[in-house]
């Protein structure tokens, strides 16, 4: 029924050793690895799609883990609903924030940087519909989007709906279909963003 696991990838967080695994059905599953093989295996189911009901939804095909020193979180940008992120507490995590705007199929390809080198500070970058945003990662704030400006920042041509792009040293270098690489920047000690 088009509704495998493997949309998304797995993750093992590097705080808690736990592995993330997510798929068309709209689920989190937080596994330990050491007892994949037992019941115990098993520590959390997360519907991280709320409003998603039997059979496929959209799905969750990128997700990003950041060990934020309040507690790690994860982020889910599905097709066709809001950015969330879940905070990790007392062994389960529970949604600690969200942001109002719709993704388009096949939902937010997200990535993390880390902001002016502080510990406390993240930027969560993420593509849907053709445009990239930067959200402050604590509270999923929009600090800046490539519509802005957009002679200055647009991607030329259509971003791949499958491509994923690489954040490096406070950059994202993200690949579009005119066969370019737009390289957007914060910059330091302020909360400005551009290409």
């Amino acid at each position: 029924e088009d509704l495998d696991l493997g949309a998304s990838g797995p993750i093992v967080t590097p705080d808690t050793n736990l592995l993330i695994a997510g798929g068309k059905q709209g689920n989190f599953y937080i596994l330990n690895p050491g007892a994949l093989n037992q019941t115990s295996g098993l520590l959390q189911t997360i519907a991280a799609l709320p409003q998603c009901t039997q059979g496929w939804c959209g799905g969750i095909r990128s997700i990003v883990y950041w060990p934020s020193p309040a507690g790690g979180m994860l982020y889910v940008w599905s097709s066709s609903d809001i950015l969330r992120a879940f905070r990790y507490a007392n062994g389960a995590f529970s949604q600690a924030a969200s942001n109002n705007l719709i993704s388009t199929y096949p939902g937010g390809i997200m990535s993390l940087s880390g902001a002016n080198g502080a510990g406390q500070n993240a930027i969560l970058w993420a593509e849907t519909g053709g445009v990239v945003y930067a959200f402050d990662a604590n509270t999923l704030t929009e600090l800046w989007d490539s519509q802005q400006q957009p002679g200055r920042d647009a991607l030329s041509g259509v971003y791949y709906r499958t491509a994923h792009y690489l954040v490096a040293a406070g950059r994202a270098f993200v690949p579009d279909a005119g066969n370019d690489v737009v390289v957007y920047r914060s910059e330091e000690h302020t909360s400005e963003l551009q290409s």
